[in-house]
């Protein structure tokens, strides 16, 4: 990226997908910081969809109250791009609330069971 909070940053642009999982899924619609969003996926290793997915799930739970910020130690708002970045970084260095999304699906275990319904949907 040439301008903006993210100059410097290197890389092609977002996949479709990528855009979906990492934007509208997460009621995020800035196009910079979805490009930052999938270039750190990039570099740490993780899937876009499914990172995207896993965070949409998490922030789904917590606007439910089936967990909340006891748990997460920050708040999950979607759209929130600063939260998102947070979270990626939380998920490949499996720390804090990120060592748990870092479980994928598994982490319904912590979660309990109500959060498998709103999974598995």
């Amino acid at each position: 990226m040439e301008k903006g909070k993210y100059k410097g940053t290197r890389g092609e642009g977002p996949e479709y997908a990528s855009i979906g999982s990492l934007g509208t899924k997460l009621g995020h619609l800035d196009l910079e910081n979805i490009i930052y969003a999938t270039q750190l996926c990039n570099l740490y290793g993780l899937d876009t969809i499914s990172t995207g997915s896993y965070m949409a799930w998490a922030m789904e739970l917590y606007q439910r109250g089936i967990i909340d910020e006891r748990m997460t130690k920050i708040p999950l708002k979607w759209g929130d791009g600063k939260t998102i970045v947070e979270l990626l970084d939380q998920i490949a260095h499996r720390r804090g609330f990120g060592d748990i999304l870092a479980e994928g699906s598994f982490a319904r275990e912590i979660f309990g069971e109500e959060s498998r319904a709103i999974f598995w949907k």
